[in-house]
């Protein structure tokens, strides 16, 4: 009950869609990318940040954060490697879409 309260919560802040909650509809069972962290924008990580449960960081592909309207000097994401990239796939109807996330943003969240 309390991951789908975060789930509800992230979902009604716009920063994941419904696939989080909803992982093996039959729309989305063409794709096994994850449901990952979008739409990252100042006021949404102050109401996530500002909860008394809000999680300590937050972890995003690289590629999130670049292009972002969030302020680096409030919330100074730090840089990771993971140690493998995970693999993730798409597909549009007519072929595969391969792709590989390696690099990631920590963002700190709860004080």
């Amino acid at each position: 009950m309390i991951w789908d309260m975060r789930a509800r919560l992230l979902t009604d802040l716009g920063m994941v869609d419904q696939r989080l909650r909803t992982p093996f509809n039959d729309a989305q069972r063409a794709t096994n990318d994850e449901a990952s962290l979008k739409n990252l924008i100042d006021a949404r990580l102050e109401q996530l940040c500002a909860r008394p449960d809000a999680p300590a960081w937050i972890v995003v592909p690289g590629q999130v954060m670049e292009g972002a309207p969030v302020s680096v000097e409030r919330w100074k994401p730090q840089h990771w490697t993971a140690p493998s990239p995970a693999f993730a796939f798409g597909w549009d109807g007519k072929r595969v879409n391969w792709t590989a996330t390696q690099d990631y943003a920590v963002i700190p969240c709860a004080s």
